[in-house]
């Protein structure tokens, strides 16, 4: 850590790309809002995993996210194997739901929090009405936090119909996996 605070302003962070490029292949904007939130930025990151995409170099196994969504939008029902994963709204009307179909949720508003624990499948939906954010808090076992996040068969499917084989591939090289 350092021997000073660091300081974050939400309105100097960086959206994450929205469309990356994998050895030629390019997975569009489109694929990519299936498995993730329509923005993403990077609040926190391990200070050893440094992307220079964070505001804030942290402790080795925790990342925070600032996520804004649309109406109706968030990412598909992912797991991650051994991560624990804790969502806080900071503004709108959010759905949590966990469980293999998602059957399982919690409509939850600023400041209400959810932690889902490793290995359950989740998500996160806006069902506000208007564009709303929420803090995403992803805590690891240990300091490896490279395991890949898990995405249910059906947005496979979607992505490989819509977009082909090769935009799977490179979804897969950049950590998205699918059951």
């Amino acid at each position: 850590m350092n021997d000073h605070p660091q300081i974050a302003r939400f309105s100097d962070l960086v959206p994450v790309k929205k469309t990356f490029e994998v050895n030629g292949i390019a997975i569009p904007e489109e694929a990519y809002a299936l498995v993730a939130a329509k923005n993403n930025v990077v609040l926190m990151e391990p200070r050893a995993e440094s992307s220079n995409r964070a505001a804030i170099l942290g402790p080795p196994s925790v990342k925070v996210f600032v996520s804004t969504c649309p109406p109706g939008q968030g990412p598909a029902l992912h797991l991650h194997p051994t991560s624990t994963e804790t969502f806080l709204p900071l503004t709108g009307a959010w759905r949590i739901s966990w469980g293999r179909q998602g059957e399982n949720g919690v409509d939850i508003g600023p400041f209400d929090a959810v932690c889902v624990p490793p290995g359950h499948y989740r998500a996160f939906r806006n069902v506000g009405e208007s564009e709303a954010t929420i803090l995403v808090m992803v805590n690891y076992p240990n300091e490896d936090t490279s395991e890949p996040t898990i995405t249910v068969r059906s947005v496979r499917d979607e992505v490989q119909a819509r977009f082909g084989a090769d935009v799977i591939r490179a979804m897969q090289a950049i950590g998205i996996g699918f059951e």
